[in-house]
């Protein structure tokens, strides 16, 4: 270790007692950091950089206009994908899919099932009903 010239004496001091004090040598090493360009000089080297990155995203926008803009925002509104369908739409693209194959086969049963079941209960079947007469009857 060789001590730098450009330490003031309570610097030299502090190393040296790191050094006795068998403080770890990162340490010792960033508390002799002296840095290459002084802060103000880096603010002000970084403001210059993004004040000039705004002025080309102005230029930019500027020559493609409002109505540039506008147009391709529409383009990529009307480009249907599975996020904008709605409804019976996205019922019918999600049953297409081969992995939802097996589902689609289990709701048409059980809906088919039940179909099938509410159609079949016919007057007969509602007079003899204890469920039908209880809470159903008096209404129609």
């Amino acid at each position: 270790f060789r001590p730098v010239a450009k330490r003031s004496p309570i610097a030299r001091w502090f190393v040296a007692s790191c050094l006795a004090t068998s403080l770890p040598l990162s340490f010792i090493l960033l508390s002799s950091y002296q840095p290459t360009m002084d802060d103000a000089a880096k603010k002000a080297e970084i403001e210059t950089f993004f004040k000039q990155e705004m002025e080309n995203s102005k230029k930019i926008w500027q020559m493609r206009g409002k109505e540039a803009r506008i147009a391709a925002h529409e383009a990529r509104k009307s480009v249907k994908t599975w996020r904008n369908l709605k409804g019976m739409e996205l019922m019918v693209h999600e049953a297409s899919h081969i992995g939802n194959r097996p589902f689609v086969m289990g709701l048409a049963i059980i809906a088919g099932a039940a179909f099938y079941a509410q159609s079949s209960f016919g007057a007969d079947a509602k007079k003899e009903s204890d469920y039908w007469q209880a809470f159903h009857a008096k209404k129609h």
